[in-house]
């Protein structure tokens, strides 16, 4: 992490005004788990490029780690309109929004929508799980166990940049229940 924060700041560096530098600011501060920086530099992002879709979508995922889904909803589905054929991670951001609003069935049907479903098992079973439906809770973490045979629900909740414990908490209460 301390690698690709120095190198975010020399893409800073040679070029304030590229917006995607400054994206990768933001992703990188929030995974460092500092979430005011991460929005700031995502802001900054932002103010430069105010069409791309990606950095509106990024920056919904930031805001919803920082506390407020119901808004990372609204840009996500804003990013979704704008660039309408958007990559996975744009699901994968709407889809954990809707888990933090306690939305399991909107989480489903966006988990759903991803082309690449290997990445859809931790969310789509810790969702089937809270509305106990057990059997598909099940079928979901056996393949995430698949595609993941070391995977850990109290490692993964713990890498989450969630600025709330409560949060990680609920990630884990989930993936526990199956």
């Amino acid at each position: 992490m301390e690698q690709a924060l120095v190198l975010a700041q020399k893409s800073i560096d040679c070029d304030p005004l590229d917006a995607r530098a400054h994206a990768e600011m933001g992703l990188v501060q929030l995974y460092r788990g500092c979430l005011d920086e991460s929005i700031t530099a995502y802001e900054k992002a932002r103010k430069i490029n105010p069409n791309d879709a990606d950095i509106l979508a990024d920056l919904g995922d930031a805001i919803a780690y920082n506390g407020n889904p119901e808004e990372a909803v609204h840009m996500i589905r804003e990013a979704m309109r704008r660039n309408p054929f958007y990559p996975d991670r744009y699901l994968w951001h709407l889809g954990g929004a809707y888990y933090a609003l306690r939305q399991y069935e909107d989480t489903i049907k966006t988990m759903r929508k991803m082309s690449n479903a290997d990445q859809t098992h931790r969310l789509l079973a810790a969702s089937y799980a809270q509305i106990n439906d057990l059997q598909h809770a099940r079928m979901h973490a056996e393949l995430l166990l698949k595609v993941q045979p070391n995977f850990d629900p109290n490692e993964w909740a713990n890498k989450q940049p969630e600025r709330d414990e409560a949060e990680k908490e609920h990630l884990k209460e989930g993936l526990v229940k199956v």
